[in-house]
């Protein structure tokens, strides 16, 4: 079964990086902003280690053209909006996918596991006194994406951020194999 499962990953990643191209050569050819491969092979994202991402939180504070670069490659891998739908509920809804979209594509799990947004939980770095352009750049990407529907203040950002660091735990490898093998426990217990 896990084997079958790794194959179906693998088989979905596939999918995911032809949509990818196919999206991106869409926006090219309705005008969208093209960035050349200077930024896209700048930094990997998301980054894998703080190193990685102080570089991009320099680099959005400097270069107008790679915080316009960073916003659009965020604008592309998250969930879309639904302008206009009905309820408050599924504009929260899309915000926090949206937000939490931003967050994968910047960072791994196991990154965000050595933050908390204000740095008072368990001895962790504070994001936002690291990252303020980072945390901007998520803000004004879904303004952007939100088209005049959704318009979250930076507070709305950094709180949904900060959920987003606190459940990273679970999110990681060692935090699935633990949920793993207490479902397992609680399997064996209930023969």
């Amino acid at each position: 079964m896990k084997g079958q499962m790794n194959v179906e990953h693998a088989s979905l990643s596939e999918k995911i990086d032809a949509l990818t191209v196919k999206m991106d050569l869409v926006l090219q050819q309705k005008g969208g902003a093209s960035y050349g491969s200077e930024y896209e092979s700048l930094h990997k994202l998301p980054a894998t280690s703080e190193r990685n991402l102080l570089a991009v939180e320099h680099d959005i504070e400097v270069d107008l053209k790679y915080r316009e670069f960073l916003i659009d490659y965020l604008k592309k891998r998250y969930s879309t909006f639904l302008p206009g739908s009905a309820g408050k509920e599924q504009g929260a809804a899309s915000f926090t996918r949206c937000v939490n979209d931003c967050c994968v594509a910047l960072l791994t799990n196991e990154l965000a596991t050595m933050y908390s947004m204000t740095g008072r939980s368990h001895g962790k770095t504070a994001f936002s006194t690291k990252f303020p352009n980072l945390i901007h750049a998520i803000c004004l990407t879904v303004k952007e994406k939100g088209e005049g529907v959704i318009d979250p203040s930076i507070h709305e950002v950094r709180s949904r951020m900060g959920e987003w660091m606190r459940q990273a735990v679970r999110r990681t490898e060692a935090g699935k194999a633990a949920r793993m093998a207490s479902y397992e426990a609680l399997k064996l217990r209930a023969l």
